[in-house]
């Protein structure tokens, strides 16, 4: 029984928690840094791109699905940004007037 528990002693290995195992460096690597780089941003903006296409735009059929709300919301916040209030209507059609009457 001691035997068994000084093998199992032996056999564990001890790893800290803050180091991270690095890989080997690959010196024939043919890629330019440029490529890693590019590769990252692609990444980084082409994944909530689709995540925001999928949220807003994706068709997922006439019954209710769970990105209803977030679809509402967006809606709502284009309305309230397109449309005028009621000073800036008043605004619109007082210079809407003065640019349709006939100048001599």
């Amino acid at each position: 029984m001691l035997s068994r528990l000084v093998r199992l002693n032996r056999s564990r290995r001890t790893y800290s928690a803050n180091v991270r195992p690095t890989p080997p460096k690959k010196d024939d690597d043919f890629r330019p840094p440029w490529v890693y780089t590019f590769s990252r941003l692609l990444s980084y903006t082409m994944i909530p791109a689709a995540v925001m296409y999928s949220v807003l735009f994706y068709d997922f059929g006439d019954r209710d699905h769970v990105f209803q709300p977030a679809r509402r919301w967006v809606a709502q916040q284009k309305i309230a940004f397109l449309t005028l209030s009621p000073e800036e209507q008043q605004l619109a059609d007082t210079s809407r007037k003065s640019t349709d009457e006939p100048s001599i």
